[in-house]
Formats: structure tokens, C-alpha cells, sequence
């Protein structure tokens, strides 16, 4: 295998080490990044929109949904990168097709809260076996950690299969919300299911990660974060264009949308940042008492 490999130019996918020093973001992870917040301004730009031509719920609801697949993969792409270092070209191409994804996903975005979902679950699909593609080659160079990157990529794709199915028969009817629901927590789970296995590293410097626990509560709560300040800056928005004239939102349904989102928004996301901070913290005290 490793013979094949190299006669091709690739570069075995080996986990990280343990006591590795802290390793600094390559341009392609900061690349990354900007495409995803690209995808982010999407989703905050149509909340907005929604808010101001006085479609508050559907808003809410097509924000929530919008981003929670930015921010699902983003994170599995974070997770990965933490867990495996490999920076040859076929993991280097896979990447800029999963940042493709993020495009196509960006596009349908003003469709998706619409409920036009064909260009929104092609470029989540995109991103996504592209994810489990990275997971399964870290599988076949990697006998002691085969087992749990086996899962992830498998677990991965029989989710994308249950979007498609989704997208095809009953994205459109009254089910469409739950079944959204059901396959969120289905890809919630996979890390889970796939874990169970074998612990993926992590490096040790990173003080908020000190178990499996720790890390899947420091990577969800992002979520809230993360949304929690898209969110504010729709509201922002919004009210700018309350004040201009802009806005269909009568003066009690504004008071209404300030109330919802110019507050508890901000409050959730200082409340996350309070425990991630407390959260290092402790784990500092541990590693120094150690």
C-alpha cells in the first residue's frame, strides 16, 4: 500500500502525535475558513432579508437549518485536521472540493429558505464526501486508528444517502422539519458511533480538550457561538432598516424581533464563552496540579 502510495506522490496520513508542538494553520485551513464564512454571510444575509419583509418564523427556521450545515462541516473538517496531518496534493485537492461544496451551498442559500433545498443538499453532499473520502484514506494508512476513521467515512455517507432520500420524497411536505431534524442528530451521532471505537488524537496544548467529552462539547457548542453572532448581525441589520423605512415589520412585530434577537442571541453567545473560558481554566489547574 504505502509502495502504491508513494509511487504516486502521496504522503501516508499518520496521526498526530501526542507530544507534537503546536502546529501552526496552514494557508490552505485559512483559505478554508473564508470560504466557510463566505457561506456564513449567506446565511445571515438571507435571515435578514426574511426578518425585514416580516417572514419572522420562517426566517428562524431557515436560519437554524441553513446553518447548522455550515457549521457541521466546518467542525468535521476541524476535527480531521486535528486528529490527522497530511498536506500532499490528493489531500490538498479533496479540500478545494469540499471548499467547492461550500460554494455551491452558498448559492442556494436565498433557495433554500424559500424551500428550494436542490442547490443547498448538492453542495452539503459535496462537502460531505469529501469528508468521508479524507476519513477513509486516513483509515487505509493507519491500522491502529482503521477501525473508528472506517466508521466516520461510512457513517458519513449512509447520512448523505438519508439527505438525498430526504431531498427527493419528503423534503416538501409536512415532514420536511423532522426529518431534518432526525438525520441533524444522525450526523451528531456519527463521532459518537464512530469513537466508540478508538479515540482520535488530539494535541495536548489545547487546554478546552482534555477527554472525548470535553471535545465533543467544545466542538457543539461552536454551533451556538458561532450562530449567535450571524445572528446578532442580521439583527443589526434589521434595525437599520426599521429606522430607514425599509422594513415591512410593523412597529409591535419589530419591538418583537429586537426582543428576540438583539438580546438572547448576544446573551447566548457571552453565556458559551463564559464556559469555554472556565473550561480552560480548569484544565490548566489539572495539567499544573499533574
Amino acid at each position: 500500500m504505502s509502495n502504491t502510495a508513494s509511487r504516486f506522490g502521496l504522503t501516508p496520513m499518520r496521526p498526530r502525535h501526542p507530544h507534537e508542538p503546536h502546529r501552526a494553520t496552514s494557508s490552505l485551513e485559512l483559505f478554508f475558513d473564508l470560504v466557510f464564512v463566505i457561506a456564513v454571510g449567506g446565511a445571515a444575509s438571507s435571515f435578514h432579508h426574511a426578518l425585514t419583509g416580516d417572514h419572522v418564523q420562517h426566517g428562524v427556521v431557515g436560519f437554524i437549518v441553513m446553518f447548522f450545515s455550515i457549521w457541521w462541516a466546518w467542525v468535521n473538517f476541524t476535527w480531521f485536521a486535528t486528529s490527522f496531518d497530511c498536506d500532499d496534493w490528493l489531500y490538498r485537492v479533496l479540500t478545494i472540493f469540499q471548499m467547492s461544496g461550500v460554494i455551491v451551498f452558498s448559492t442556494g442559500i436565498p433557495a433554500g429558505f424559500d424551500g428550494d433545498f436542490r442547490i443547498v443538499v448538492a453542495g452539503y453532499v459535496i462537502m460531505r464526501i469529501c469528508m468521508a473520502t479524507q476519513w477513509f484514506r486516513a483509515g487505509l494508512t493507519n491500522p491502529e486508528y482503521r477501525a473508528t476513521a472506517f466508521r466516520y467515512s461510512w457513517g458519513i455517507l449512509a447520512v448523505q444517502v438519508l439527505w438525498v432520500l430526504r431531498l427527493i420524497f419528503i423534503a416538501d411536505s409536512a415532514l420536511g422539519l423532522p426529518t431534518f431534524i432526525l438525520l441533524g442528530l444522525a450526523e451528531i451521532a456519527v463521532p459518537i458511533f464512530a469513537e466508540q471505537k478508538k479515540l482520535t488524537p488530539w494535541p495536548p496544548h489545547h487546554n478546552a480538550i482534555t477527554s472525548f467529552r470535553s471535545s465533543l462539547t467544545y466542538g457543539y457548542v461552536h454551533y451556538f457561538v458561532f450562530a449567535s453572532a450571524a445572528a446578532f448581525a442580521a439583527g443589526i441589520e434589521l434595525l437599520v432598516d426599521v429606522e430607514t423605512g425599509r422594513s415591512h415589520l410593523t412597529e409591535r412585530g419589530a419591538t418583537l424581533v429586537y426582543f428576540d434577537i438583539l438580546i438572547p442571541f448576544p446573551a447566548v453567545w457571552t453565556t458559551c464563552v463564559l464556559i469555554a473560558i472556565v473550561a480552560i481554566l480548569v484544565a490548566r489547574n489539572k495539567s499544573v496540579d499533574t
